[in-house]
C-alpha cells in the first residue's frame, strides 16, 4: 500500500517538473588597443629581435583578457583579476588549428562572451590566418572555445565558422557554442 501512494505522488509531482532548455545570451568586451594597456612590446625593448607585444584587456567576471602576439601571429588568455601577469590561461596558436590556415591572428574589436543560465561556457573571436594554399590570402573564421572556469587550462575549440563561407556566421558560432553537449576538437 505504501508503494503505491509513493506512486501516486509521484505521478502527481512529475507534471510540475520543469526541464527547460538553458537561456544562452552574450556579452562582449573590447579588444581595441585603445581599451587594452600594453605592457611589454618590441617597441618598447630596443634589442628586441622580432616584433612582439603583451598587454591586458578589459574582461568580465572577475577576469582580465590576455592579448599577445609575436612573429605574425596573436592569440588571447585570461588572467584572474589581481594575478600577476604571467600567470593566468594562454590560448595559443595551436589551439585555433581549426582556423585552416597559418599565422592565426585575433582580429576584430570585441570578444564574445556566452553564457548559459548566467554561467560563462564559451568565447568567439575573430580570426585570420594565411590561406595554406596561397600566401596572398587569409582566412577569416569565427572560433568558439569552450571555457572551463573550474580549470581554464582545459579550456579547448569546439568548432569554428569560416566567415566567407557562411551566411550568418555569427549566428552559427552561437549555435556551436550552445551546444552544451559539443566535445573538445582533437
Amino acid at each position: 500500500m505504501k508503494a503505491f501512494y509513493a506512486l501516486a505522488v509521484l505521478a502527481l509531482l512529475i507534471p510540475t517538473l520543469s526541464f527547460a532548455a538553458p537561456k544562452f545570451d552574450s556579452a562582449y568586451t573590447s579588444l581595441e588597443n585603445k581599451d587594452c594597456q600594453v605592457l611589454d612590446s618590441s617597441e618598447m625593448n630596443p634589442n628586441a629581435e622580432i616584433d612582439y607585444f603583451d598587454s591586458v584587456c578589459p574582461g568580465r567576471d572577475g577576469y582580465e583578457v590576455k592579448l599577445m602576439g609575436g612573429d605574425s601571429r596573436s592569440w588571447i588568455g585570461l588572467l584572474k583579476k589581481g594575478e600577476a601577469y604571467p600567470d593566468g590561461a594562454e590560448f595559443h596558436a595551436p589551439l585555433f588549428r581549426g582556423t585552416e590556415g597559418y599565422f592565426p591572428n585575433v582580429q576584430g574589436t570585441k570578444l564574445e562572451w556566452r553564457y548559459a543560465d548566467g554561467k560563462l561556457v564559451a568565447f568567439i573571436l575573430r580570426m585570420t590566418a594565411q590561406d595554406i594554399e596561397d600566401y596572398e590570402k587569409s582566412n577569416e573564421n569565427l572560433v568558439v572555445l569552450r571555457v572551463d572556469t573550474s580549470d581554464l587550462s582545459k579550456t579547448c575549440l569546439i568548432g569554428s565558422v569560416n566567415v566567407a563561407k557562411v551566411k550568418k556566421a555569427n549566428e552559427a558560432a552561437r549555435a556551436i557554442a550552445d551546444d552544451l553537449s559539443k566535445p573538445c576538437l582533437p
